[in-house]
């Protein structure tokens, strides 16, 4: 098993969700109230872009491990990364959806 392989996966990792972070609170639209507002919204948001661009890296983490021997469970981790993808497309993204699109101000029904 590669150690050095290991590391860098899980820093760079570590570096995806943070600068997922990073761009979101500077893209972060003004009417959204800052960073502390809807705040699983803006977790899944983090978590979507970190696992795109995750999807992207894991290619040459591939290539990587397939010259160094095969240390690493490759498919697993892809696995991993398209259940994760497959989980917020049918999911997650749409139950966002539409909880970021409720009105809390309009009440549906009256209570006397």
């Amino acid at each position: 098993m590669d150690v050095f392989l290991i590391i860098c996966t899980i820093l760079i990792g570590l570096g995806l969700f943070g600068v997922s972070f990073y761009l979101l609170a500077i893209y972060c639209h003004p009417d959204d109230n800052g960073i502390g507002t809807h705040i699983l919204l803006k977790i899944l948001v983090i978590f979507g872009l970190a696992l795109s661009w995750a999807q992207v890296l894991m290619v040459p983490l591939d290539v990587a491990n397939a010259r160094s021997g095969g240390g690493l469970d490759m498919q697993t981790f892809w696995f991993v990364i398209y259940a994760s993808i497959a989980l917020m497309i049918t999911i997650l993204l749409p139950f966002a959806i539409f909880l970021y699109e409720t009105d809390e101000d309009k009440n549906i029904v009256k209570f006397k």
